[in-house]
């Protein structure tokens, strides 16, 4: 990389998903290196589409211009950040999802720098960038050779980026780090999973029985998709296991993130099945994983879900829990941990963006 620290610009239209994608990847470059955060100011819509066609227009047939489309980028970027990526252009850049893909393209092309991008990008071709990384539950027959299909999202759940977290975590709600903690994460309806109360709430009664068994706390989060429902009868749950809990967190009265937090304090991780990036964040953490599986809104559909939980199964990566365990009212088939040494995401993409990196100097 030389003397200079490596440039680094992350794109992110602000969901926090992508951030911490596109972040993970960068904190995984070798050497020193300097990481900016530009939100483009551009939502799904006419204008949005316009650019993304714009762009795979010029990736397929050279026009409209380089500089055309720089133009047209600018208007959806600050002054301050157009002037910092002119001042100091990016040696690489990096994104994920749909909307910061052409910001990635086009400032590739201007600045002639390496490029990443994180999820499929709509409409433009993946041969517009030099790294491409696809879950395997995305990949679509034979993609080409700057594709990389890690079994998770990437993402910066890395166990030295969250460790301050769970300090500060600990410290505010009074979590004693000495104990033995496991997080349940629980999600809600989604538009591929049902989530019915009664079998999620029997899930979490027999956890929090196996906890009280093997002396662990349990710190419990919602999320924004768990009915009220839910909540109430988790909340009266609750108070039948007071010794047990460490941290309840009902999202709709503490509406703040605290994934980060919770996997840093926790040894154990049992997630819903509906969070797909929960999952990946867990096992990036090296956490011990387990989902509890949910009923499909269509009987006999497989899904992203599907094709995501059985990778990870089939790599011996995760366990689950379904009604057939929950009914047994043992977890005795998934308490002993899975052994993460199998798991080589974090080094397959590590490997690949340094390469990349690497192949500049």
């Amino acid at each position: 990389m030389g003397a200079n620290p490596l440039n680094i610009i992350v794109i992110t239209e602000g969901k926090a998903g992508h951030l911490s994608q596109s972040t993970g990847i960068a904190e995984l470059i070798d050497g020193e290196k300097s990481i900016r955060t530009i939100n483009v100011k551009l939502e799904a819509g006419s204008e949005e589409s316009l650019l993304r066609g714009l762009t795979g227009l010029h990736m397929l047939l050279g026009f409209p211009s380089v500089k055309s489309l720089w133009k047209r980028a600018e208007k959806y970027l600050t002054d301050e950040d157009i002037k910092s990526i002119n001042d100091s252009p990016p040696g690489i850049i990096i994104s994920a999802g749909t909307i910061p893909s052409s910001f990635n393209a086009i400032i590739k092309k201007k600045f002639k720098c390496k490029s990443v991008v994180a999820m499929r990008p709509s409409m433009l071709p993946l041969s517009a960038f030099d790294l491409v990384i696809l879950p395997k539950h995305d990949i679509k027959g034979d993609e080409p050779s700057n594709v990389i299909a890690p079994c998770t999202s990437p993402n910066s759940c890395l166990p030295e980026l969250i460790k301050h977290d769970g300090d500060s975590f600990a410290d505010e709600y009074s979590i004693n780090r000495d104990d033995n903690h496991w997080a349940i994460f629980l999600g809600g309806p989604s538009k591929v999973r049902d989530f019915p109360p009664s079998d999620v709430i029997n899930a979490v009664k027999l956890i929090l029985e196996t906890a009280r068994e093997k002396n662990a706390k349990l710190i419990i989060s919602t999320s924004r998709r768990t009915e009220s429902e839910f909540e109430n009868r988790l909340k009266n749950l609750a108070d039948d296991f007071k010794k047990q809990i460490a941290f309840l967190q009902i999202y709709s009265e503490m509406p703040i993130s605290t994934t980060r937090a919770i996997l840093a304090l926790s040894k154990k991780v049992f997630i819903t099945e509906d969070s797909v990036s929960m999952a990946s964040e867990s096992l990036w953490a090296k956490r011990d994983t387990i989902l509890i599986e949910l009923p499909h809104k269509i009987a006999g559909k497989v899904d992203k879900i599907d094709k995501f939980k059985q990778n990870l199964l089939d790599n011996g990566l995760i366990r689950a829990i379904g009604k057939d365990i929950v009914k047994t009212g043992s977890l005795e088939s998934v308490s002993d941990a899975v052994s993460s040494a199998d798991f080589n995401d974090i080094e397959m993409i590590k490997k690949s963006v340094n390469a990349l990196v690497q192949d500049d100097v």
